[in-house]
């Protein structure tokens, strides 16, 4: 006879095995409770079938608190960019239309209608802006979104918005490339080859993205403007990426015999394993020149 066959006796390890037990079943509560208690209320929207009335109130009232404060006019602007995507980074934007329609950024308001959500995370809805001293344009399409745990206004459609008032938003950053100060070092390098003036003109192309195709692109530019091709000069600022292979970035070109175009928005990408000016910037920058880039 074992020990586990003797009346009224249990096995040694029978009582930790019950103690097991039980804490496995306290820490699965647990666990349950912290999976519940992570979900946002707005997950019930995720249902195709429709979410509760009350949470689908709640997640519309907080989209239109969001549009409220973002363009209300004569607030604090760190507050209005509180409920906007990416806010802080808009900072200049905002400013900038402040100061191109001082009127209408002061007196706007909104209005939002027809929310509807698009999973737990993301809305799209109607808003019209009114305001003073600009265009109406109307009432036109929006989203919203769920960042840092509450609904805000989408950088998209914010920078829609300011593009009504002159104002451009900075490009937003995206993964970096590995070795991100070389990559800048390069594209500055393309950019000031293939725009230096007096260069010859394979190796200026040599730099563009379709260069070769570009060759009698550069040829009317310079017959056009000779004195402005060939005292040109280049500086770049603000070079920011979007993808390890793309990169968007400011740049002027300052010369002589023609007229100052100020600073410009332009784009880098890579091509056959090296940075080069965008075929896009260089068309437009032969544009200035009166020379028109082919077809691609």
């Amino acid at each position: 006879m074992t020990m586990s066959d003797r009346p009224g006796r249990r096995p040694a390890g029978n009582g930790t095995t019950r103690t097991r037990r039980r804490r496995h079943l306290a820490a699965l509560t647990l666990l349950v409770a912290a999976v519940s208690a992570m979900i946002p209320a707005q997950a019930a929207l995720a249902g195709g079938n429709g979410p509760q009335p009350f949470v689908r109130a709640r997640a519309e009232a907080a989209v239109k608190a969001a549009y409220a404060q973002a363009f209300t006019g004569g607030q604090d602007p760190a507050h209005s960019l509180a409920a906007v995507e990416d806010g802080p980074d808009l900072a200049a934007t905002l400013a900038q239309a402040t100061q191109n329609f001082p009127q209408a950024t002061q007196t706007s308001q909104v209005t939002v209608s027809n929310i509807t959500f698009d999973g737990p995370r993301n809305a799209g809805l109607r808003f019209h802006l009114s305001y003073q001293g600009g265009v109406d344009f109307g009432e036109v399409d929006g989203t919203a979104l769920i960042s840092g745990g509450r609904w805000k206004v989408s950088r998209a459609t914010y920078c829609t918005v300011m593009s009504w008032a002159g104002a451009t938003c900075p490009v937003k950053p995206g993964r970096q490339p590995r070795d991100p100060a070389a990559a800048r070092s390069a594209i500055g390098q393309a950019y000031t080859q293939a725009f230096t003036g007096g260069q010859d003109p394979a190796h200026s192309l040599a730099v563009v993205e379709d260069g070769p195709d570009l060759a009698d692109t550069l040829a009317q530019a310079i017959q056009n403007f000779p004195e402005a091709t060939h005292t040109a000069a280049v500086t770049t600022s603000d070079i920011v990426f979007t993808d390890p292979r793309h990169a968007a970035l400011r740049f002027r070109i300052a010369y002589q015999g023609g007229i100052d175009f100020g600073e410009q928005n332009g784009n880098a990408l890579i091509v056959d394993g090296e940075w080069k000016v965008s075929r896009g910037t260089y068309c437009m920058v032969m544009g200035w020149a009166g020379a028109t880039c082919p077809s691609p």
